[in-house]
């Protein structure tokens, strides 16, 4: 999807990973922005991992412009280099059904700093990420995970994970 008139015919809508301030400058030429959140007001469900997180994000450090449709608080590149990567298990909520575990993958992404009282925890980890690395503030940041609107279809998936 690349344009208004793609987005009138989409059902869903993945936002991936990938460089959120460049995703922003390709959306303003078609004025997606404001047309993503109406649609999302609408009840489209959406899919966002990392950058993804960041655009859909209701307060973003460092300040920068999002979509602003999910009451959380992301951090840019928390985890800071690639060196800080890292493989943790991942506890999922029981609703989502078996397996009740997953590894998640934690490669350069943001941190969800804050959780609105209308989002939903569907995912967390049993252990911070590299909680140590640059930009990290374990006393303060929430882990990343699966979070979702209460009532309403978007999902948010942090970072990667591969079930057994």
């Amino acid at each position: 999807m690349r344009t208004a008139a793609e987005l009138t015919n989409v059902d869903g809508l993945v936002l991936p990973g990938g460089e959120s301030t460049a995703m922003l400058r390709l959306m303003a030429s078609e004025g997606l922005v404001d047309r993503i959140r109406d649609r999302v007001s609408g009840g489209m469900p959406v899919l966002a991992t990392c950058a993804g997180i960041i655009l859909v994000a209701t307060q973003v450090e460092p300040p920068q412009p999002s979509i602003e449709c999910l009451d959380v608080g992301v951090r840019r590149n928390a985890f800071g280099r690639q060196v800080y990567s890292d493989v943790v298990d991942v506890d999922l909520a029981p609703e989502l059904g078996p397996p009740p575990t997953v590894r998640g993958i934690f490669i350069r992404a943001p941190r969800i700093t804050r959780v609105g009282p209308g989002v939903e925890v569907l995912a967390t980890p049993r252990r911070r990420a590299r909680a140590g690395s640059p930009g990290s503030d374990s006393r303060r940041d929430l882990p990343p995970g699966a979070h979702r609107r209460r009532s309403r279809p978007p999902v948010v998936r942090h970072g990667t994970g591969e079930c057994p």
